[in-house]
């Protein structure tokens, strides 16, 4: 097999993860992320490793095609602070020196719940909020009356529960 090498340039798109108060944020930083290489034909790993070990390396493959994914998090993770990044890229082999660029995003879904206090408080003792992975019972994220940070669960159909306590019930 002739061989060949690659750089990767990672960089990642934050418009849908940014707060405002950087107390909130949930941001990774791109040194964190995953990097892994796999050849097409067979989907046997070549390379794994940290963007930190990777960011300035020159990566010897053998020519052919392959596609890159890099990522943070878990893609099954839910809760508070579990965002899910992922860039995909497919890129050829046939030489060395080139740089392959890719752009990670949000991979799961980001929730936030609001409450109008000024409505709730004097009718309900308490209230909360549950949201659900339709796909996955145990998937949820519990947003308490006064919770202010993103919740994270996996992409896919997600059911809204409220839950309201009058009188100790």
């Amino acid at each position: 097999d002739q061989m060949g090498s690659v750089s990767i340039a990672l960089s990642a798109d934050m418009r849908n993860a940014s707060v405002a108060s950087k107390a909130d944020a949930d941001e990774p930083v791109l040194d964190d992320f995953v990097v892994e290489i796999y050849r097409s034909e067979n989907q046997k790993c070549h390379y794994k490793d940290s963007y930190v070990n990777t960011e300035r390396k020159q990566i010897d493959l053998p020519y052919g095609g392959y596609p890159l994914h890099a990522y943070y998090g878990d893609a099954l993770g839910y809760g508070f602070g579990k965002p899910y990044f992922l860039a995909e890229k497919d890129f050829e082999v046939k030489g060395s020196g080139s740089t392959v660029s890719a752009v990670a995003k949000l991979a799961n879904v980001r929730i936030k719940v609001e409450y109008d206090s000024s409505t709730l408080d004097g009718v309900f003792e308490d209230y909360y909020a549950v949201v659900h992975h339709a796909s996955h019972a145990d998937m949820q994220v519990e947003f308490s009356s006064d919770e202010t940070r993103y919740g994270y669960l996996p992409s896919g159909k997600l059911l809204l529960e409220v839950c309201t306590m009058t009188d100790g019930k």
